[in-house]
């Protein structure tokens, strides 16, 4: 799981180490129990918003037991739920 040292963020021109050494550009973290993976120097811009986390959360309690396709997720954060 990530390591708050090794979060990285992206310069001008490269991305830069805050503190810490990153190990993989691929980072695995949790939110509310499910796993994801992301690329923090190589993903897609659009990628996993926290700021989508309780709207991930409701959808999941909305969709239980339901089949739901998921067409424009990235990470798929939503589906995931």
């Amino acid at each position: 799981l990530i390591d708050t040292a090794s979060i990285k963020i992206r310069g001008a021109s490269e991305v830069q180490t805050i503190l810490g050494k990153l190990e993989s550009t691929q980072i695995i973290f949790k939110e509310n129990g499910h796993n994801f993976m992301a690329d923090v120097q190589l993903g897609q811009k659009s990628g996993f918003f926290f700021d989508q986390r309780d709207n991930r959360r409701r959808l999941g309690a909305l969709s239980q037991n339901q089949r739901v396709l998921n067409l424009f997720g990235y990470t798929g954060g939503f589906s995931v739920y």
